[in-house]
């Protein structure tokens, strides 16, 4: 199995927010989301390279879903060092 990136995104639009996500390319995965974005302001302010990121993606949500004060599908109003930890 190859790996990939577990990284998080943030967007100064919704502070306080996060995005927890997976990919095999960052840079890739960052130029789609900016691409939705008329002013191109998301920001990876976190990624690690994992050999299981797919399952670690998986169990880190669940750790989110604990943490986080609201969800709203893969974006959680969560504390930045609260979610680093967990990745």
């Amino acid at each position: 199995m190859s790996s990939g990136y577990l990284y998080i995104i943030t967007n100064k639009c919704w502070p306080g927010w996060i995005k927890v996500g997976t990919t095999r390319n960052l840079k890739t995965r960052l130029q789609t989301y900016q691409t939705s974005s008329p002013f191109r302001d998301y920001e990876v302010i976190y990624s690690i390279k994992h050999p299981e990121y797919l399952q670690a993606e998986r169990n880190i949500k669940l750790q989110m879903n604990r943490f986080a004060k609201q969800t709203k599908n893969e974006w959680y109003e969560v504390d930045i060092e609260v979610a680093k930890v967990r990745l």
